[in-house]
């Protein structure tokens, strides 16, 4: 275990090579896009392009992960170079390096506008309004997976089959939970109160958040490779089983489970009213969030990107844009969008986020639901 002392030397030393990295980033950027869908055509199909960004991305370098807070939407590449933009007017906030290239980084989680990521066994904070980096604690292990927290905390799942608490005023470890089969941990989440996690064999179990405490647990029948989702009272899990479980938070009940005929992946998208879920062979779902019935299913759909009103709007193959009614049940219009590289799942408002293989975000609104 290293000292503090060279931990923070690291750090400094780190960080000071990042800076350089970001300024001869900036200077040597392609800003080069490719167009992805004219006006005429966006119109025409009831969107409006509220704007559009060219973003500095170099020969041989890719977009890891897009992810948006309520103010700015933020891109990371393969170069660990994280691009911020505002949210609003595209206007570019900062450019910054947060580790030399092919150093593995944690996909960033956010709260109250820092973000984290690990890089190796430390955990970081990025200030999205300053851009400032800083050392939060020291890891007992290693991580792949995103950082969790509460008000209070930052809960790592480590490489050793554990989830460590460390408090965020002092970085110090306070307590450790594992899975009662010593399974390895897949996911968690957390609020003040109760954390919950899920493992490779299935189990779902919820814990004290401030204690080694458990308080129930549930048995899914295969992996829970996906993180889960919160709304209310209850828990949504998506399941290699095929199934997506609804259970209540505080006692473990099962209230319903959907049967989506292929293993699930990802992180249910939840609503009120419904839930979207993506499968690995029948495309994405909708499914009604009381019962758990399956109101539609679109074979091709590869990526949920944002609600608005009875409208889904979803992303399929070939560069394809759906909009799916909830009322209903059935595809309303879609529209084609050359060189796509990825896009934004966007549960924030209903903005439709996509990035062009030239590294162009496009702002989207649909101006016009019912057709």
């Amino acid at each position: 275990m290293i000292s503090r002392i060279v931990l923070l030397l690291s750090a400094a030393a780190l960080l000071a090579g990042c800076q350089e990295n970001s300024n001869m980033y900036k200077q040597s950027a392609d800003v080069s896009g490719l167009d992805m869908v004219s006006v005429p055509v966006l119109e025409k199909n009831g969107y409006e392009l509220e704007w559009q960004r060219d973003m500095p991305i170099k020969q041989n370098e890719e977009i890891k992960f897009v992810f948006r807070n309520p103010g700015y939407f933020l891109a990371l590449t393969n170069k660990n170079v994280i691009l911020c933009y505002n949210i609003e007017t595209g206007k570019q906030h900062f450019i910054r390096s947060i580790s030399r290239p092919g150093l593995p980084l944690t996909e960033p989680s956010e709260r109250e506008g820092i973000l984290y990521t690990t890089v190796g066994d430390v955990l970081w904070s990025i200030d999205v309004e300053s851009a400032n980096i800083g050392v939060v604690s020291e890891l007992e292990s290693p991580t792949r997976s995103p950082v969790v927290f509460n008000s209070y905390a930052a809960y790592v799942i480590g490489l050793d089959k554990r989830i460590s608490c460390y408090g965020l005023e002092d970085g110090v470890l306070s307590f450790q939970v594992t899975a009662d089969n010593d399974s390895k941990i897949t996911t968690a989440l957390v609020n003040d109160e109760y954390l919950w996690f899920a493992t490779k064999k299935g189990n779902i179990y919820c814990s004290s958040a401030d204690e080694a405490k458990r308080i129930w647990a549930f048995d899914a029948t295969d992996e829970i490779k996906a993180d889960i989702a919160a709304r209310g009272d209850y828990l949504y899990a998506a399941s290699m089983d095929t199934m997506l479980y609804k259970l209540n938070a505080y006692t473990g009940d099962l209230q319903w489970k959907a049967h989506l005929g292929s293993p699930l992946l990802t992180k249910p998208v939840v609503y009120d009213d419904v839930i979207l879920q993506q499968t690995s062979r029948n495309g994405l779902c909708a499914v009604k969030a009381d019962n758990g019935k399956l109101l539609w299913m679109v074979k091709d759909g590869i990526k949920f990107l944002s609600r608005k009103a009875d409208r889904v709007f979803v992303l399929c193959e070939g560069g394809i844009v759906k909009k799916m009614s909830l009322r209903q049940q059935e595809c309303v219009g879609s529209m084609k969008v050359e060189n796509l590289d990825t896009a934004l799942e966007n549960t924030i408002d209903s903005r439709i986020f996509l990035v062009s293989k030239g590294g162009r975000i496009y702002c989207l609104d649909a101006i016009r639901t019912v057709d």
